[in-house]
């Protein structure tokens, strides 16, 4: 399965984006399984995917991207994904914790 991060950049350089994702890579050692863009209006777009989930969040940190089709399957995909509706145009899903990381802060 293939986790797969959007990014949109609006009046952005195409050559200075794609040399600031590649380097945010190659400083992970992460090699994404496919890079894809395209542009439209003033806008870029580009969908990048990813093989671990946790370096596909790391990447839409980073950049201002979110995780797109995940399926809704736990407790965790559903807080990276809140809704089955799209969350609105250039929206960052929040991250929650670990179930793990909830109880130890509780106590458990």
């Amino acid at each position: 399965m293939a986790f797969t991060v959007e990014v949109r950049l609006i009046g952005g350089d195409l050559s200075t984006s794609m040399t600031h994702m590649r380097t945010w890579l190659d400083h992970q050692r992460v090699e994404p399984e496919a890079f894809r863009h395209s542009l439209g209006g003033a806008g870029i777009t580009f969908r990048v995917d990813f093989k671990l989930e946790s370096a596909a969040v790391a990447f839409a940190r980073s950049f201002g991207g979110r995780l797109i089709g995940l399926p809704i399957a736990t407790r965790r995909e559903a807080s990276l994904w809140p809704s089955r509706a799209a969350p609105e145009e250039g929206a960052v899903a929040p991250i929650a914790p670990e179930p793990a990381a909830l109880s130890a802060e509780r106590g458990n």
